[in-house]
């Protein structure tokens, strides 16, 4: 029975979760289906170099990518989902002559202390936690 007990934690923590279930999948571009989120707020955000190549869809991109083309293209938008209620900082681009008419960038918690997802060619993948 303990090691039934024993299993079946270890079993629970193990489990892979993501970190924003209400947005993994979301379709930035998609303008036909009804949005699952509300946009609080959106400005515009002049990253430095570093900053544009510390998200891994920019990095891994840099040959078609360039911050030149980029620098003045982000957008940091508020975004609240609407049956949960909760809220995260999405950066991304959104000119043409940047990404393509594709969006990247990252998705963050409301106080943007962590990184949950990335955002490539308009669509958020949510990282997955293990507990």
């Amino acid at each position: 029975m303990k090691y039934l007990l024993l299993y079946i934690i270890v079993f629970i923590l193990s489990t892979t979760a993501y970190a924003c279930p209400e947005f993994d999948e979301v379709d930035l571009a998609d303008g036909d289906s009804a949005l699952t989120y509300e946009e609080i707020s959106s400005s515009n955000l002049v990253l430095t170099e570093d900053e544009f190549y510390s998200m891994p869809e920019w990095n891994k991109t840099k040959k078609y990518h360039s911050y030149k083309n980029c620098k003045d293209a982000m957008l940091v938008e508020t975004l609240k989902h609407k049956t949960t209620g909760r809220i995260f900082k999405a950066i991304r681009s959104y000119k043409d002559a940047c990404d393509g008419g594709n969006s990247f960038g990252a998705l963050y918690t409301e106080n943007m202390l962590l990184r949950v997802a990335n955002i490539s060619d308009s669509f958020i993948s949510c990282y997955k936690n293990n507990f």
